[in-house]
């Protein structure tokens, strides 16, 4: 069963540790030792924190839980307009099991919302969540060259 909770400064070192996890494989790559990883990632989590603080101050910022364990983090801004989806994340086990899926149509459907409005968010081109966004209808509205930029229209 999927639900959401409010993050509080309790999480903080989940959501670490779950930033952490997004950016594995490609620190990996790197062979750096573990001390600089570790001071390379928390400077580059804390910078991302503030960012979305910065430009997103009213989005709500949830821990995903499934079946009551916690498996991610989801951040949206509501506007009259639309619902901007900030970030979602996912731990590594917890991936290409349809919790993503199940996490968006309930943004989709407009569970838990007031209402329900076009979503907008960005992606990285080559993330492989860009394929679960189109299956899911989302259509790009252009790109920068790096992130697509994608958007849903309820219908």
């Amino acid at each position: 069963m999927l639900n959401t909770i409010q993050v509080t400064s309790n999480d903080e070192s989940f959501l670490y540790d779950l930033y952490a996890s997004t950016r594995a494989a490609e620190i990996t790559a790197w062979g750096w030792d573990a001390a600089v990883t570790n001071a390379f990632l928390h400077m580059q989590w804390t910078a991302q924190k503030r960012s979305y603080e910065a430009q997103y101050p009213d989005a709500g910022h949830f821990i995903i839980l499934y079946n009551e364990l916690r498996v991610g983090r989801v951040m949206y801004g509501i506007t009259a307009k639309e619902i901007q989806l900030i970030d979602i994340a996912l731990l590594p086990e917890s991936r290409n099991q349809g919790i993503g899926t199940l996490m968006i149509r309930s943004l989709q459907s407009g569970e838990g919302l007031l209402m329900t409005q076009p979503i907008r968010l960005s992606v990285l081109q080559h993330n492989p969540a860009k394929r679960l966004y189109e299956r899911l209808g989302f259509t790009s509205v252009g790109s920068n060259g790096l992130y697509e930029n994608m958007i849903w229209f309820n219908e």
